[in-house]
């Protein structure tokens, strides 16, 4: 019970990733395939049409694009820095005899029966 209580603790402690997995999720398509087939269609559009402001309108997409890329690769990273991505952890315990035994801990799931929903999970092995 009190390695249970004391995951809780540091789990609670930890800081918030930078974007849900939602807006990763969208943002993500839009960085590497929306905004990228978004200039090439001004530039072709533009360039038949003789519109203006061609390279002005897909210098800012291109830079909006760029942006975007630095914010999801930064959220991404501090993501993987973070406890955040896993379901809760194994602790693994070695006794004096060299003995080894082991713990599973599930994150504060407001339904621990949630993690049969998952296709995955995800733990972290502490080695205590």
């Amino acid at each position: 019970m009190s390695d249970t209580t004391s995951y809780e603790a540091k789990h609670a402690e930890e800081k918030q990733p930078l974007l849900t997995d939602a807006t990763y999720d969208k943002l993500k398509p839009a960085a590497a395939l929306i905004f990228p087939a978004l200039i090439t269609f001004w530039i072709s559009i533009a360039s038949i049409w003789h519109l203006p402001y061609r390279e002005e309108i897909a210098g800012t997409l291109g830079a909006v694009n760029i942006l975007l890329g630095v914010v999801l690769l930064v959220a991404s990273n501090i993501y993987k820095k973070s406890d955040a991505r896993f379901d809760g952890t194994i602790d693994i315990f070695e006794h004096e005899n060299g003995l080894k035994t082991g713990s599973i801990n599930l994150k504060n799931y407001e339904n621990p029966a949630d993690i049969v929903q998952q296709d995955q999970a995800v733990f972290k092995v502490n080695k205590l």
